[in-house]
């Protein structure tokens, strides 16, 4: 019995695929900056461990999201109000540029320069999200939305799975770590000009093709902010996300330096570690999306069924294996790798549980929606590393 899984050749745009491959192209280039952070700030301690204080690398890992919190709200206001290519462009382009600047102001400035053009990478950034989300509200028909949302959420994934590794191995080359900006802004600005065009402006569309591709309703409306603060799916929502994303910014931020003080690695090594735990995250995206889809075009379960299943794979194995991982020691290096990647994959369930969940509550106002949930997660971002350097001394 052959089970086919292909999209209804009827309804396929290439097009809306081809928009799915570039969004793909700038969140990977985007993570892959953001994952080399912690990469950096490691390198950073082991080559002048008196002038980096643990604590000092944690403002850094923190600072981005001083910045990235401020924008997310108002990004999605102004995908809303004036879509989303500018957006996106900028928030590709202006990390990239700073990242040329990094390593002089690093050299002149040290760690308080580092946090501060961090910030401002962040404010930058901020607006990458929404303007993602906005454009597969508009492009997404609904059949297709959580295929085309996992297509692009992998570049999130690529980025953050290659990222440490090359990381590490130029942070331990002649070059060491100003290469890694050098290559973060390499990677970074050509995608400035290869998204161009947005809905309905495909260079070669006929008129009745950009027709088509139009909303005939989809005009500027007043955002209705009463009834989203007020909504009660949407309030659990935002609660849900703030919780997963203090796990998650363990993952993408601490590892690195949990690995520095517990195995005692060198960067290489570490950038390698770091890379190997993220392998499941990627393999499990493509499961959970190929899982979802095959349940729902078969109808062995609803909508909400899945999401809510998903939900609960993204938050209790994490939960249990964190309290685990609190009995293990340096000597325990396997284990402890082991049950790290288990909880990476069980992250991109969450991908499909509730993030694309916000474009099922409003599809309209998807961006506006991201935006605020985005701010909330960010704040959880900014201050898990704040706490975790409240809580844990140097070398421990």
């Amino acid at each position: 019995m052959t089970m086919k899984l292909s999209l209804n050749i009827h309804n396929f745009n290439a097009f809306r695929y081809i928009q799915c491959g570039l969004l793909f192209l700038g969140l990977f280039s985007a993570l892959f900056d953001r994952g080399s952070t912690p990469i950096i700030v490691t390198a950073l301690s082991k080559e002048s461990p008196s002038e980096w204080k643990f604590q000092d690398r944690q403002y850094i890992l923190s600072s981005f999201y001083w910045g990235y919190v401020v924008t997310q709200i108002l990004g999605g206001y102004l995908a809303n109000k004036y879509g989303m290519k500018f957006l996106f462009l900028i928030s590709i382009l202006g990390p990239s540029l700073l990242s040329l600047l990094m390593p002089t102001v690093i050299t002149f400035g040290g760690w308080k320069a580092y946090a501060a053009v961090n910030m401002f990478k962040g404010l930058i950034q901020g607006l990458m999200y929404p303007a993602i989300y906005y454009n597969i509200s508009k492009w997404a028909p609904k059949p297709e939305r959580n295929i085309m949302s996992n297509i692009v959420e992998t570049g999130f994934s690529w980025g953050q799975l290659l990222s440490p590794f090359i990381s590490g191995k130029i942070a331990a080359s002649n070059i060491s770590w100003p290469g890694i900006f050098y290559l973060n802004a390499t990677i970074g600005i050509p995608r400035r000009f290869q998204i161009r065009h947005g809905k309905g402006e495909k260079p070669h569309s006929s008129k009745s093709r950009k027709r088509s591709m139009e909303d005939p309703s989809d005009k500027p409306k007043p955002i209705p902010w009463t009834s989203i603060l007020t909504s009660p799916p949407f309030l659990a929502l935002i609660l849900v996300t703030a919780c997963q994303e203090l796990g998650y910014t363990f993952i993408n931020s601490e590892v690195p330096q949990f690995f520095n003080a517990l195995f005692n690695l060198d960067i290489e090594s570490n950038g390698l570690n770091t890379t190997l735990i993220q392998i499941p995250t990627l393999v499990m995206m493509h499961v959970y999306a190929i899982v979802g889809y095959i349940l729902l075009k078969r109808r062995i379960v609803g909508l909400t069924v899945l999401r809510k299943s998903y939900n609960a794979i993204a938050c209790i194995i994490p939960t249990a294996i964190y309290i685990a991982l609190t009995q293990l020691d340096g000597s325990q290096q396997t284990l402890t790798m082991v049950l790290i990647a288990i909880i990476a994959s069980t992250l991109p369930a969450q991908d499909i549980a509730y993030w694309i969940n916000v474009i099922d509550l409003s599809p309209r106002f998807s961006a506006v929606l991201y935006g605020i949930i985005n701010t909330t997660t960010s704040i959880m971002s900014m201050l898990s590393p704040l706490i975790i350097g409240s809580i844990v001394s140097e070398g421990e």
